[in-house]
């Protein structure tokens, strides 16, 4: 059986709660409550870091979740899977080293899940703050259906495998 995990990135702080809010309403939906613990994991981290390359080396799919600094409209969604990240000229997420830098390293070190998804929101900027801004609280139901209904396809499809 294929496993899948979903990684919130961010911390407690603004909008880089993102990551870790959509991972909690995911985890909430009653649709991927049968999948939890057999075919899905969740889990939420504070930064990325080489310790992910671990971590996704155990899975077949990795979707990351990270509020993002780009050039895009505040409040786009973002999809992007490994080789379209990889090709990118903006910086994927708002931490010290990069999803893109992990990923070029997993790729060298053959350590990576044989597909990786990413999703993001465009943010401002990163505020220090004890909430996300209205704009994050606004899109963020639109943004955990798109994720569930992707990861939802997923585990139907192995399903019948």
């Amino acid at each position: 059986m294929k496993k899948i995990l979903v990684l919130g990135i961010g911390s407690s702080v603004g909008d880089d709660q993102l990551g870790w809010q959509a991972t909690s309403l995911l985890a909430a939906l009653p649709a991927l409550q049968p999948f939890l613990s057999k075919q899905l994991e969740i889990q939420n981290h504070v930064r990325l870091g080489l310790h992910l390359l671990q971590i996704m080396q155990d899975f077949s799919w990795v979707f990351c979740i990270d509020a993002i600094l780009t050039k895009t409209s505040p409040g786009e969604i973002q999809r992007l899977n490994m080789s379209q990240l990889l090709q990118s000229s903006h910086h994927w997420n708002t931490h010290a080293i990069g999803l893109t830098e992990i990923i070029e390293l997993g790729q060298a070190l053959a350590l990576l899940p044989s597909q990786i998804v990413c999703y993001g929101i465009t943010v401002t900027e990163m505020q220090y703050s004890l909430k996300a801004t209205s704009l994050i609280a606004m899109m963020l139901p639109e943004f955990v259906n798109k994720i569930a209904k992707e990861l939802l396809a997923i585990l139907d499809f192995y399903m019948i495998e």
